[in-house]
């Protein structure tokens, strides 16, 4: 009985940061004001904003239930009509399924010189410390948690 209650907890506590995901969020580059927020569908929804003036965006890809990963965007894009190079730092909460460091540009961008881009699904994990891809798939506390966890099932199976 015992085991089965800790097994619970640590589930629980595994998944937790799944259901509260934080990310980081700048839409200006420098990126001088960033912000920590909670992933929902609006904040979501605000990155997928700042990304439609650049990228072609399929709304059908948007299917229930949401899942959320945090998205850290820097890229150099040129327009067609001119040669400048535009910068462009977008980073927020973002759909899963939307696939993001892959979307295609619009029309009238013809190159990408260069793009950085990763999603990653631990809280704050597109921090300006991972902008260069490493990427993180648990939060550190879940991973503390988990170990936590095992060693205490380990523990009561010797009783």
């Amino acid at each position: 009985m015992n085991y089965f209650i800790v097994l619970l907890i640590s589930i629980g506590i595994f998944c937790l940061p799944v259901f509260n995901l934080q990310c980081e969020q700048c839409f200006a580059n420098p990126c001088l004001n960033q912000v920590e927020i909670t992933c929902d569908e609006n904040a979501a929804g605000d990155t997928v904003a700042q990304l439609v003036p650049y990228y072609q965006i399929d709304d059908g890809t948007l299917k229930l239930p949401f899942h959320f990963e945090c998205l850290s965007l820097n890229a150099s894009i040129e327009h067609v009509t001119n040669t400048s190079n535009k910068s462009v730092l977008i980073k927020g909460c973002i759909f899963k399924q939307l696939n993001s460091c892959n979307l295609s540009l619009r029309p009238v961008y013809k190159s990408k010189s260069q793009q950085d881009c990763f999603e990653c699904s631990g809280n704050l994990c597109n921090h300006d410390s991972n902008i260069n891809g490493s990427k993180s798939n648990l939060s550190n506390s879940s991973l503390i948690f988990v170990v936590i966890n095992v060693i205490l099932i380990a523990l009561s199976q010797t009783r």
